[in-house]
């Protein structure tokens, strides 16, 4: 009866028909123990008479009706949880719906802001290639004009030597002619 008493503590009317059942039950099987009892002394009569007092059927009776309450409470009781459950699932389904659309949020949020640092990335890339390619060919015409100027440089440093040899010779050439005459 420990058992049982434990299936039910948590109901106050099911522990209060349980504990109504228990002296029934005790009387009846104490009933029970007489009629055998005198059916083994031999005094059938006896037995035949307590059996058809009808006290044992009273006692079943409301021992069936105690029985029944508890059932139909313990049905009563299981809707009552199952509605509970019920409830709880679809919220839970929401709750878990919910974070879904959220995950999935965050994601193309995510997606969108990695896609845009891509872009400002290639942008950038495209710029400074093109910053590069800029001073590689300025760079290569400041080295095409300085040598022109080096080249002009050296063909003005070559027509100065050459005017000074054509001078010095022309000073020559006069000097010995002056020598000569």
């Amino acid at each position: 009866m420990l058992f049982r008493s434990k299936l039910v503590e948590n109901t106050p009317e099911q522990s209060a028909r349980l504990a109504q059942i228990r002296p029934i039950l005790k009387e009846r099987l104490d009933l029970l123990t007489l009629k055998i009892d005198l059916t083994k002394k031999g005094r059938l009569n006896d037995a035949i008479y307590l059996l058809r007092s009808g006290g044992g059927k009273e006692m079943m009776d409301e021992i069936d009706q105690l029985v029944s309450a508890m059932i139909s409470e313990e049905e009563l009781q299981y809707r009552l949880r199952e509605e509970t459950f019920q409830e709880a699932s679809k919220s839970l389904q929401t709750a878990i719906a919910s974070m879904i659309l959220v995950i999935v949020g965050v994601g193309v949020f995510t997606i969108t802001l990695a896609q845009r640092q891509m872009a400002a990335l290639q942008k950038s890339r495209a710029s400074l290639q093109t910053a590069y390619d800029r001073l590689i060919d300025e760079s290569a015409r400041r080295e095409a004009v300085e040598a022109q100027l080096r080249q002009s440089q050296k063909l003005d440093a070559l027509g100065q030597l050459a005017g000074g040899v054509a001078q010095d010779r022309k000073s020559t050439r006069l000097n010995s002619s002056h020598t000569d005459i």
